[in-house]
């Protein structure tokens, strides 16, 4: 390395290590915890285990309930579910939901205080809540996922688990539960690991992004500068004096260089995976459009749906009870939907008064509204998946993306557009699960993967994956927590340096007067 190129690379890494040393050491421990600590959210199976069996008596015909509302367009989404002790028609719209009685169809209000108060004393029985106000956003629910029922009745539990529970204002729905324990643990996992502490109450905070991107981008600096410092100084052929592969006679010099040799690629993945997470600058945008009015086939109009939602219930029991009842239109077929407490579904044709039920969509439906999802794209492949690929799989439910409702088998539909979309849609439901153009598998590659492995083979055969990661964040510890207490020492030196530099030139100009 020339003496040049040295006066360049060592500035920067020791200067960037004592700026980000602890950051480092912090995103190491933290990842860890990570591993077996989850941010609080809400599964499908808790949500379902806190709504009641829906029975034939509950709710009025859609067309009576519909034609009671002064809706100035027709829902995006209707659903049947209840909530409490009463039955409700949840109509869904681009913002927020509107509900219903759905035994007389009357419209209802938001949801209030004192309503919320007992719908949380339900959920949890025998404990009562201390009402902690009416939230948009908070530390707990930044997910856009539930965006439709803001804002939030926050109700703190006096449970044995201080149990912190959100009630949509919109339906009276627990969108999110936090135990005391969990939001302890997420305090010093993830709110840590994702620098949470400089988000403000925002879904798309601009400030917080710009910490994390600097912060990842100086370290990227610094475990690139690091690579090349540890490369240049080990001898890979002959020794040193000392008769070591390493200049470095101290022992925290030696485990910091050898540490740097074998861990600091992973640790400079870690953070560009770290710095695609909040998808700088928007290289990770959705470029495809995808037209669900065009995939239903049609809007959701009453007159479609004939099977009264008494008839579809009577018809399902006793062998199913559901928990939710969803009147959809796929590929211009009406269906309503039916979903139990253990999330097993049957199916009814909304048109048909006599037919029986299944237990998927048909899939003609299904490939008919594929066909105009992707405007102006035709589609290639469409085929059943029966098992979990690199984009469509699913996590413990404590990780991240841990409370996704991913099912098996499933359509997975790819298209001819510029960005060759691929669309993941459930074969029990029709829903579309997951669309991803080029771009967003980008996004999956760069982050979710270089972040936590979660590479299927991998993580379906632990504890294998726990041994590798452990042993990479290990590692990377080493490297930090070495680099950390280097750092600190130079940063001592540095300063006493100057202050016995300043202190002899006092003296100096204090003997010449």
């Amino acid at each position: 390395m020339s003496p040049a190129l040295q006066r360049i690379l060592y500035p920067v890494h020791r200067w960037g290590g004592v700026a980000l040393c602890l950051v480092l050491t912090m995103w190491f421990a933290t990842g860890i915890m990570l591993m077996y600590v989850g941010f609080p959210k809400l599964t499908q199976a808790e949500r379902l285990s806190q709504l009641e069996d829906l029975t034939p008596a509950c709710c009025m015909s859609l067309n009576t309930v519909l034609a009671k509302q002064d809706f100035e367009a027709l829902p995006q989404s209707i659903q049947a579910v209840t909530v409490g002790e009463r039955p409700i028609y949840k109509f869904g719209f681009d913002t927020a939901y509107k509900r219903a009685d759905a035994r007389t169809g009357e419209p209802l209000p938001d949801v209030g205080k004192q309503e919320a108060l007992q719908l949380a004393a339900h959920v949890i029985p025998g404990a009562a809540g201390r009402y902690d106000g009416l939230v948009v956003e908070d530390i707990w629910t930044h997910t856009q996922r539930f965006a439709k029922h803001r804002p939030y009745h926050r109700i703190e539990m006096n449970d044995p688990a201080n149990t912190l529970l959100y009630v949509s204002s919109r339906t009276g729905e627990v969108v999110r539960d936090a135990p005391l324990s969990e939001r302890r643990w997420a305090y010093a996992s993830a709110w840590l690991h994702w620098l949470y502490m400089f988000r403000t109450q925002k879904s798309s905070d601009p400030m917080w992004q710009w910490v994390v991107s600097i912060s990842c981008i100086v370290g990227i600096i610094l475990a690139g500068t690091g690579i090349w410092i540890g490369i240049s100084r080990w001898r890979f052929s002959g020794r040193y004096k000392s008769g070591r592969k390493t200049p470095y006679p101290k022992p925290l010099w030696r485990w910091h260089h050898i540490g740097g040799l074998l861990f600091a690629f992973i640790t400079l993945t870690w953070l560009i995976s770290g710095l695609a997470s909040v998808n700088p600058f928007g290289i990770f945008d959705r470029q495809a459009v995808a037209d669900k009015g065009a995939y239903s086939g049609d809007a959701l109009r009453p007159d479609h749906f004939t099977l009264p939602p008494s008839a579809a219930l009577a018809r399902l029991a006793p062998s199913f009870v559901p928990r939710q009842l969803d009147w959809v239109s796929i590929g211009g077929d009406p269906y309503l939907i039916a979903t139990d407490a253990n999330n097993a579904v049957r199916v009814l044709p909304g048109a048909d008064t006599s037919g029986n039920f299944r237990s998927g969509v048909s899939e003609a439906s299904v490939r008919r509204g594929a066909e105009k999802l992707i405007p102006g794209a035709q589609v290639e492949k469409f085929e059943v998946l029966t098992h979990y690929d690199g984009q469509y799989y699913t996590r413990a439910e404590h990780t991240l993306r841990g409370d996704e409702n991913r099912r098996l088998p499933v359509y997975r539909v790819s298209y001819s557009d510029p960005t060759q979309s691929i669309v993941y849609i459930d074969m029990h439901t029709g829903e579309i699960v997951m669309h991803l153009d080029r771009p967003e598998r980008a996004y999956r590659w760069a982050f979710n993967f270089l972040h936590s492995w979660d590479w299927n083979p991998l993580v379906t055969t632990r504890p294998l994956w726990d041994i590798i990661m452990l042993a990479l964040q290990a590692g990377g510890l080493v490297i930090c927590v070495s680099g950390t207490i280097l750092g600190w020492r130079r940063l001592k030196f540095t300063v006493n340096n100057r202050r016995k530099k300043k202190m002899a030139a006092r003296m100096k100009s204090g003997n010449a007067a």
